[in-house]
């Protein structure tokens, strides 16, 4: 309207001119105004996630979600072998051997299915729970990390922890600075806040040193130890790193074994996935290395 106006009231040679000024203005005018719509979101967005707290209140949210979806799939898969049960209740032995078969078949898959979605709704819940307890390290300011949740533990388990020896049971979160101890015929599993495993088997000392949002250091002491390297939504960039008494193995999202004999000696064992062992050498699925 103002460059139809201004067309009205200026000679021809400076029509050009004022249009061309208003358009530039113009695009100017929409350039920092959607520079300033989006650096602001995005930067209180990003200050925001830096938080611990508020990484742990969206990675909760993101475990409630996948809670509510992993309870949906087990119910329609009960009400589907609930129809398979009644259908094949209702079929003549002696007449629909191929529809038998096929329905047992079916049922099969769905108690298969549901035993697997109810392993992952028990996982989901137990990295709720230690949402909780993170919750209270964070904000109470008496702890230095996010801790790790037990899932299994069998025979002579403890921590130790100052100084003390205390025998662990569920509900107890190692913390950094704690060393996890496990005696002959023992093991333990543990699950830190992204889903990663630690499967510390019997005869085996782990010491955790650094837990949190960006970065995961624990140190094999002795023993063997099966670990398996989760990633989740809100900590894809988190960095493992396992020592050992002679070597740092940096984890590149991986399960593997790790072992020091009674020597000093560390075997590792990749199953999948690649980890880089004192910035040097680099393993992937199916090799081995010790010193």
């Amino acid at each position: 309207m103002l460059a139809k106006q201004i067309n009205t009231i200026t000679p021809y040679p400076c029509r050009m001119y004022f249009d061309k000024r208003i358009a530039l203005t113009f695009v100017l005018l929409l350039f920092f105004n959607q520079l300033l719509f989006i650096q602001g979101p995005a930067a209180f967005a990003a200050e925001a996630v830096s938080d611990p707290v508020a990484k742990l209140r969206l990675l909760r949210e993101d475990l409630e979600k996948e809670l509510q979806k992993a309870e949906q799939e087990k119910s329609s898969l009960n009400n589907h072998l609930a129809k398979c049960n009644q259908f094949l209740s209702s079929l003549n032995s002696g007449k629909d051997q191929a529809a038998i078969s096929v329905t047992k078949e079916a049922i099969e898959k769905d108690r298969a299915a549901i035993a697997k979605i109810e392993e992952r709704i028990k996982e989901l819940k137990h990295r709720l729970k230690l949402t909780e307890q993170a919750k209270q390290y964070l904000t109470g300011g008496q702890q230095k990390g996010i801790g790790l949740s037990c899932q299994e533990i069998k025979g002579d388990v403890h921590i130790v922890r100052g100084g003390q020896k205390i025998r662990l049971h569920d509900g107890m979160y190692p913390v950094p600075g704690d060393t996890i101890v496990t005696a002959k015929d023992s093991h333990v599993m543990l699950m830190t806040l992204d889903g990663s495993i630690i499967y510390l088997k019997g005869n085996s000392s782990f010491e955790l040193i650094e837990d949190n949002f960006d970065n995961s250091v624990s140190k094999m002491l002795k023993g063997k130890a099966g670990i398996f390297i989760a990633h989740t939504k809100q900590m894809l960039n988190r960095r493992y790193q396992v020592r050992t008494p002679n070597c740092a193995v940096a984890v590149r999202g991986t399960k593997f074994d790790i072992e020091v004999d009674d020597n000093g000696l560390t075997h590792i064992d990749v199953q999948e996935g690649t980890v880089e062992v004192t910035k040097t050498v680099i393993l992937e699925k199916g090799q081995a290395w010790t010193e």
